[in-house]
């Protein structure tokens, strides 16, 4: 299974994931990131967005953007993003989840995206930057480092650098 993203396609910056019957599954836009099961000549099976489906190998490149994703933690940062080369950076965490009036934050982020939106199980950064040592800045960093969320479900989480 390889790792493709949507690119600049035919002039237009989206491309349509369909079913195997043609209809229309859901929009895909330059820079998502696809996951081939398996390609053909023509068309791609292909996982994004939660669906499986086909898409005109055309309209894949191989190399992604630059994504950036501010996380609602409340009060405080959390900041997501991924660069062209694929590797995953973390900028503060916000505060505790245990904290937060949702009871959410960045450790619910981080897995809903790499175990539900990208289909992959371990959350792997690359780097995690702290900007300053308050709480609403580091406390959501020590749900993220020990894999937990506030519900007491966890999921796996590697880092490279701190």
């Amino acid at each position: 299974m390889s790792l493709k993203y949507v690119g600049k396609c035919k002039g237009r910056y989206k491309t349509t994931l369909k079913d195997q019957t043609g209809e229309p599954l859901t929009a895909l836009i330059w820079g998502d990131p696809v996951r081939i099961e398996q390609e053909g000549s023509e068309n791609a099976i292909m996982h994004a967005r939660g669906h499986s489906g086909y898409v005109d190998t055309n309209d894949l490149v191989d190399e992604g953007l630059l994504e950036i994703y501010v996380i609602d933690v409340g009060q405080g940062d959390g900041i997501l993003f991924r660069t062209p080369d694929n590797k995953w950076h973390l900028m503060d965490g916000g505060a505790p989840a245990h904290l937060q009036m949702t009871k959410k934050g960045t450790a619910n982020f981080l897995r809903w995206k790499f175990q539900e939106d990208l289909g992959i199980q371990t959350v792997s950064l690359e780097n995690i930057y702290l900007s300053h040592p308050d709480e609403d800045h580091y406390g959501g960093l020590i749900d993220v480092l020990k894999g937990n969320l506030y519900d007491r479900k966890s999921f796996p989480v590697a880092v490279e650098n701190f």
